[in-house]
């Protein structure tokens, strides 16, 4: 293991360098390899449309499985804070979550497997360490809503009511105009509604979480924590955690936080608990 540590952002900005960037070019390079040969009729022109969206894909995937093994290795033997990296590699879509499907399609030679094996210990550890707290942080912060994401929203909405108007003057079939205004309206509602509540709508202490005035004692919150959920342009930020048995999902995506952030304050709020608990 190297002693010369980098960060984790440098981390993975060079995975998606060398692993992500690399997996749209395979695909691309495919499909046009495909439309070249049925061009020149080498293979029959209807195998060109389904062969983009199977072949492409497959292959793509084929890479990045040997590609993020290698990935794992060089940046897991040289970040300090290997937990940190993780978390970060799942939210930036360059890993997957233990355990996931696609996680278990990482192509790894035995030597590789016992490699990663020992790196992951170093992840458990950072897990397992005595809690250190950060005099910095206060005993509550308070978050709203990001006002910037739900302006850009809100002229997205703008921008499918103004079309949906104009469709509905000028054209014969004025009910696809009218879908559009309506769907613009509806859209709108939410980020307007969030716009109108100044007060914070998520809070986190000594004492808990509270989010909507419903508050949470940290002795009835089990299993916290902070990630991305989906797929693709489909991932969105969300709190988890589990209240008196319940499972409770929060969207982070519209409120003024990162990830990181989050993980950092729900580690702090809760050693605090604890601590003053075991006195």
């Amino acid at each position: 293991m190297t002693n010369e540590y980098i960060t984790s952002q440098k981390a993975i900005m060079r995975g998606q360098l060398v692993v992500n960037v690399p997996v749209m070019i395979v695909m691309f390079a495919v499909a046009v390899g495909l439309y070249q040969l049925s061009s020149h009729k080498l293979i029959n022109p209807l195998v060109f449309l389904p062969g983009t969206f199977l072949i492409s894909p497959l292959v793509a995937w084929i890479y990045w499985s040997y590609a993020i093994t290698h990935w794992r290795i060089w940046a897991f033997s040289r970040v300090d804070d290997p937990l940190e990296l993780k978390q970060s590699a799942v939210d930036g879509g360059l890993i997957w979550k233990d355990g996931s499907f696609f996680e278990r399609t990482e192509i790894r030679t035995a030597k590789q497997k016992a490699l990663i094996f020992e790196l992951e210990k170093r992840i458990r550890e950072e897990k397992t360490k005595e809690f250190e707290d950060d005099p910095s942080v206060l005993n509550s912060s308070e978050f709203k809503f990001s006002k910037g994401v739900l302006y850009v929203k809100l002229a997205q909405n703008t921008l499918i009511i103004a079309v949906g108007t104009y469709l509905a003057i000028s054209s014969e079939e004025s009910y696809v105009g009218i879908f559009f205004v309506g769907l613009g309206v509806i859209l709108s509602n939410r980020p307007f509604t969030k716009l109108s509540n100044v007060l914070p709508v998520l809070i986190l202490s000594n004492d808990g979480i509270a989010i909507d005035e419903r508050t949470y004692n940290w002795n009835h919150v089990t299993n916290e924590s902070a990630q991305m959920e989906g797929i693709g342009k489909n991932r969105s930020a969300y709190l988890t955690f589990v209240i008196d048995g319940t499972s409770e999902r929060i969207p982070l995506d519209d409120y003024e936080l990162t990830l990181p952030e989050l993980r950092k304050l729900l580690n702090i709020y809760r050693g605090r608990n604890k601590a003053v608990n075991n006195r």
